[in-house]
């Protein structure tokens, strides 16, 4: 059954929590992925884009693969997250889940600790003054990833549905009949690689070594395609 989430907190809650490795969280998750965290995975581990959704993703890339033998993250080694540096938002921002609404709207809430956790969250008695659900993110390292996301803002409100109804495995939706677009299109959404060197290409410009320069790339190629599939289905 689902976890039924409270999102009562935001960014001025008092919140503290410290992480003593017990990796208790690293198993029986779903996390999805955004493409900002595929790129950046992919370059911590020197594969490619597309070589990292086939090996450690679901759903074309949409969703992170645990392990069916043991329902552990199939990037989590026996000494710990083998990606730590450039872990997803939501490892990062756990033991906390986000909300985040198209406008910038984001509210949050605490999910339930693993039973076996050693993981030590602050009570009235010990969090401190600036000990905030604020100060928490900025300590995890999340801007870098809300920066990318919101890139991605003007996209969103087409790719969620897409994906949603790529993920529920249905063929197409109200939301979605309109672009006339397969799943293989959806997903190969994902593999920024391909996608910006794909650009690059037809616009005779250099793929650019700079990751948030790639990052600005793919939204504007996927901006040119959503573009050239509306004037498609308008004719």
């Amino acid at each position: 059954m689902k976890e039924q989430l409270s999102y009562n907190l935001g960014r001025e809650s008092s919140f503290s929590y410290s992480c003593n490795r017990c990796m208790k969280c690293c198993y029986s998750k779903r996390i999805m992925l955004t493409p900002y965290e595929i790129i950046r995975l992919a370059r911590n581990l020197r594969i490619t884009t597309r070589e990292f959704i086939s090996q450690f993703t679901e759903a074309g890339g949409t969703i992170l693969r645990f392990r069916s033998e043991d329902g552990g993250c199939s990037l989590l080694s026996k000494n710990g997250c083998a990606v730590h540096a450039d872990r997803p938002a939501a490892c990062r921002i756990y033991p906390l889940g986000g909300f985040f609404q198209l406008d910038g709207q984001e509210t949050f809430a605490l999910l339930t600790p693993h039973p076996e956790s050693l993981g030590v969250y602050g009570t009235p008695a010990t969090v401190k003054p600036g000990d905030t659900v604020a100060s928490f993110l900025e300590s995890q390292g999340i801007e870098p990833y809300h920066r990318a996301n919101r890139k991605y803002v003007r996209l969103l409100t087409i790719l969620l549905p897409l994906i949603t109804a790529y993920i529920s495995n249905q063929e197409e939706s109200a939301d979605t009949a309109d672009l006339n677009c397969s799943q293989e299109e959806i997903m190969k959404w994902f593999d920024v690689d391909a996608v910006v060197e794909t650009y690059s290409s037809k616009h005779d410009i250099p793929v650019p070594a700079d990751l948030d320069e790639q990052v600005d790339l793919h939204v504007r190629a996927l901006e040119e395609w959503f573009s050239q599939a509306a004037q498609r289905d308008d004719t």
